[in-house]
């Protein structure tokens, strides 16, 4: 039982890293790219640096608890 419990726990916990993941980088390029397109080039470098703010941060909360 533990065992199964522990894969599960291990499945989770890459399925959340991949979703975390996937929006940081959304957020850096998609978001960054509309910005850019729309002649707000301080707004898109504000939105770059929260994206890589939030994947750094989801990494180290995800080394700190694991």
């Amino acid at each position: 039982m533990g065992e199964m419990v522990e894969k599960l726990k291990n499945i989770y916990t890459w399925w959340f890293m991949i979703f975390v993941i996937f929006i940081g980088f959304f957020n850096i390029y998609v978001d960054g790219r509309i910005l850019q397109s729309r002649k707000n080039k301080k707004e898109a470098k504000i939105s770059k640096g929260i994206g890589w703010v939030y994947v750094i941060s989801a990494l180290g909360v995800y080394m700190v608890l694991y």
